[in-house]
């Protein structure tokens, strides 16, 4: 407990300090925390980019070498199961019979 309130007395007194220095001084931090942010986030996007696209290839290999069998009827009621909900949240109102068919 007594870290949790040490590490809040530092951020508070770091943002003080800083809000009291030069507009050259916090344009820097602020520059030097976002370039930090952007290169974090390309770096974890990266590898979550690779481990989804990896896994959907994963997955084609196994069905085409047939290790798998994809139920594609279920799959495609599924699908338009979630897209008449996100219809009915996006418009408040059900799609009708005829635009299903």
């Amino acid at each position: 407990m007594e870290e949790k309130e040490d590490s809040k007395g530092i951020v508070d007194k770091v943002v003080n300090d800083l809000s009291k220095s030069s507009i050259t001084k916090q344009m820097l931090v602020g520059a030097t925390a976002g370039w930090f942010t952007g290169f974090i986030t390309v770096r974890v996007g990266k590898a979550a980019a690779f481990a989804v696209g990896g896994s959907v290839l994963l997955l084609q290999v196994a069905h085409h070498q047939g290790y798998i069998k994809v139920n594609w009827d279920k799959v495609y009621k599924h699908v338009d199961k979630v897209a008449d909900k996100v219809e009915k949240e996006a418009t408040g109102q059900s799609p009708k019979w005829m635009e299903k068919v």
